[in-house]
């Protein structure tokens, strides 16, 4: 179930994003987006960054999709610290419209 969910987001957002057409895409069946980031004391994430993209239409979405993620924040002697230097691999699948 989730992974239908998590698929129809990625389909909505594919067809509801100005700067990514169909044209575009052709030929493309994954977006990958490279990120780096720091955490902050609540766990959340910002300084985010785009390292790496095989298609620039999704940078903006990739780090939007970043920003809204939760961490569990890093503890030293019982105090929340801020972490730096963070990376994560943000994948899109792409799914052709049936014709």
């Amino acid at each position: 179930m989730k992974f239908r969910v998590f698929l129809l987001l990625i389909i909505v957002f594919v067809a509801s994003c100005s700067s990514i057409t169909q044209e575009s895409l052709r030929g493309i069946d994954k977006v990958s987006v490279q990120l780096s980031f720091d955490i902050d004391k609540q766990g959340k994430p910002f300084n985010i960054k785009v390292l790496k993209t095989n298609h620039d239409g999704f940078r903006d979405q990739a780090k939007k999709d970043l920003s809204k993620w939760k961490y569990k924040p890093k503890m030293v002697n019982g105090l929340a610290v801020i972490q730096t230097g963070l990376t994560v691999q943000l994948d899109y699948k792409i799914e052709k419209p049936s014709n």
